[in-house]
């Protein structure tokens, strides 16, 4: 039965779907209130006091408060936020797509925190993710991605300005993007302030042990001083994990345009998409909200703004729950652990994203005992049917750069004694803590930061890059920036332009990893001859052909890739490639295989900064690797064996 309510023309609702959506031209707002025997829906005109006109609701045979609304036309629904009423307690609606009120990251609201009576017009326009064995990862914060010195956007530290780095992006050579959590949870959640100073204009009052007259010049500069005190205090959720959040609506202290967030967002990646470019979201729940709950948020992301997947905790929502949900059937998911069940079940939907390569190899890199063995295993393999994220620097831990800038963590800025973040980094500072004027420093950990480029880049799993460690960002040492809203987290672009040759080494990574299928394989390579051309499709050796060395003093390996198992796309065979690491402290000669009709020319070496090559030390039988280096070859025609000729008929 239609009721007239000052204009608001209302009506039973329907239980389904929780939140707000449009249904027969009216408005319907469902919500379960588990223990309130009543519920009102409380209108307000936008950033009003006052409610507009407060709806009773009614509960339905499944106990869900409902209630449809009819929005008078020339008003406009945009126009309106609500709340729900129960008892004397106004909830904002978890279902809710669009919230007002947190318009600034990190500043108290100005106005109060309300969901936006808002329905989006149509769903997300169709788009085919990539292949999870073709994928290059780029793990961003949108935040602290543009807002920082130098990027060059108009719209900073936005999803705008994300929008305006696409061409640096597919510059870079990425096709996916991961990143941190954008949902709108509350950084200020956990801040602690110290206290509030007093207010200009007010009587004469004592504060912080001082007495302070209308007006004074006194009272202002305590005031301001009481300002700085506050704003040091206050600890800024920054990456957003483990903040209450409504999960439904995008950030919109992320968005430039404030009243548009959801439409910002969607045109974002919608033009991501159009430059071939993946979008995944970190999607982790607090804890507070049900299994259930978690489904319908993912539905809604995928449903309503295209999202190729997720990385989520199993540990929350069980990942044979997502795979086998039929709303989300083309998402993929980055878990922990892949159950060996579920492989071969959902193919190219699923992968592994653990610290195992990160830890393992920053050690291997850095010259510790026994980690051959390790090396070799991610060279080499790739998990059936489910792939492996391969990373050397996450947003928890030290920057690329900082692994090799930095023995110890350097938290002091975070105020807790330095005793927060892991102690366990597997760091060197190639000889001095921190920054430095030395060239010889400067040129070791260069040559560092090139080989877990390398390593990452070219091992058989799927790559990501944490954004800025392409031009060597730091993060001063802090292994552990969660409450760093400032120069710590965010990007200085000015690095683009002084570490120009770091990054082009990035670019040229990815060029050959996108032109030689042999380090994108779908499958674990082996170390047989499976096809009968006289080589395996991968071996392993050492500072001599076939002479590998597992012991656990040992620093050396070389890894040779036969490309008679590999066709590219017009049906040629792949090339052969010879990688070899040499992360001892001294010098080694490395002969090399001999194959027929062929010779080695070298792709690069680590050791020979920008040219990527180094004259006069290779003479085509054996190399010398520079200490701490990694080099790469690959096979061309050898012109010096004669074509024989053709037989006469």
């Amino acid at each position: 039965m239609e009721k007239e309510n000052k204009g608001f023309l209302t009506k039973q609702g329907k239980d389904v779907p929780l939140g707000v959506s449009l249904q027969n031209n009216m408005f319907n707002f469902a919500v379960a209130m588990p223990g309130s025997s009543s519920c009102n829906l409380v209108l307000y005109k936008k950033g009003e006091t006052d409610p507009a006109e407060v709806i009773p609701m009614e509960a339905s045979a499944l106990g869900i408060f409902t209630v449809a609304v009819q929005i008078p036309k020339k008003v406009g629904y945009t126009e309106y936020e609500y709340l729900y009423q129960a008892g004397e307690n106004y909830i904002c609606d978890p279902y809710a797509v669009k919230i007002n009120g947190r318009e600034v990251f990190g500043e108290e609201p100005k106005r109060p925190v309300r969901a936006e009576v808002y329905v989006s017009a149509e769903e997300a326009v169709p788009y085919k993710r990539h292949a999870l064995s073709d994928l290059v990862l780029y793990k961003l914060h949108v935040r602290g991605f543009t807002i920082g010195n130098g990027s060059g956007v108009r719209k900073k530290g936005t999803y705008a300005g994300l929008t305006e780095k696409i061409p640096y992006l597919k510059g870079l050579g990425v096709n996916a993007v991961l990143l941190l959590p954008v949902t709108e949870f509350d950084e200020l959640e956990a801040s602690h302030k110290n206290g509030k100073g007093p207010v200009i204009g007010e009587p004469a009052r004592t504060y912080l042990g001082q007495t302070v007259a209308k007006n004074s010049k006194k009272a202002k500069k305590v005031f301001r001083e009481a300002e700085e005190e506050k704003k040091a205090a206050t600890k800024v959720n920054y990456w957003g994990y483990g903040a209450a959040s409504y999960y439904f609506a995008p950030k919109t202290a992320y968005a430039a345009n404030k009243e548009k967030a959801c439409a910002e967002f969607k045109q974002m990646v919608e033009k991501l998409h159009a430059a071939g470019i993946d979008v995944y979201l970190e999607m982790m729940f607090d804890g507070s909200v049900s299994q259930s709950f978690m489904l319908e948020c993912l539905r809604h992301w995928v449903r309503e703004y295209g999202i190729d997947g997720f990385h989520i905790s199993e540990q929350q929502l069980p990942v044979s729950l997502v795979v086998g949900d039929a709303y989300l059937k083309n998402a993929a998911f980055f878990i922990s652990d892949v159950p060996e069940w579920l492989k071969n079940q959902y193919p190219n939907r699923l992968l592994e994203y653990r610290e195992s390569f990160c830890m393992e190899m920053r050690r291997f890199l850095k010259g510790d005992e026994g980690m051959v063995p390790a090396v070799t295993h991610y060279m080499k393999n790739r998990r059936e049917e489910a792939a492996r994220v391969h990373f050397i620097a996450d947003h928890n831990g030290f920057s690329l750069a900082d692994l090799y800038s930095y023995d110890v963590r350097h938290n002091e800025a975070n105020g807790e004694n330095g005793k927060d973040g892991s102690e366990y980094n597997f760091s060197w500072n190639c000889g001095e803590e921190g920054p430095t004027k030395s060239k010889k420093v400067q040129i070791l950990r260069n040559r560092m930061m090139k080989n877990a480029l390398a390593v990452t880049l070219l091992s058989q799993g799927t790559p990501m890059l944490l954004a800025g460690d392409e031009f060597g960002r730091t993060k001063q040492g802090n292994n552990n920036a969660y409450c760093q809203d400032n120069e710590i987290s965010w990007l200085d672009w000015s690095l683009v332009r002084k570490n120009k040759e770091l990054l082009e080494f990035v670019k040229f990574l990815l060029v050959i990893r996108k032109e030689h299928p042999l380090f994108t394989m779908e499958r674990m390579l082996r170390e047989t001859d499976f096809i009968g051309c006289g080589w395996p499709e991968i071996s392993v050796h050492g500072t001599a052909p076939w002479q590998v060395d597992y012991s656990a003093y040992n620093r050396l390996a070389a890894y040779l890739y036969c490309g008679s198992y590999v066709r590219r796309a017009d049906r040629t065979f792949e090339d052969n490639f010879y990688m070899m690491f040499n992360m001892h402290w001294e010098k080694h000669e490395f002969e090399l295989p001999e194959m027929e009709n062929v010779r080695w020319e070298i792709v690069f070496d680590t050791a020979a900064g920008k040219q990527l090559k180094k004259d006069g030390v290779f003479n085509g039988k054996s190399m010398e690797l520079e200490p701490r280096s990694v080099v790469l070859l690959k096979s061309v025609p050898n012109p010096s064996v004669a074509k024989k000729p053709a037989k006469k008929a």
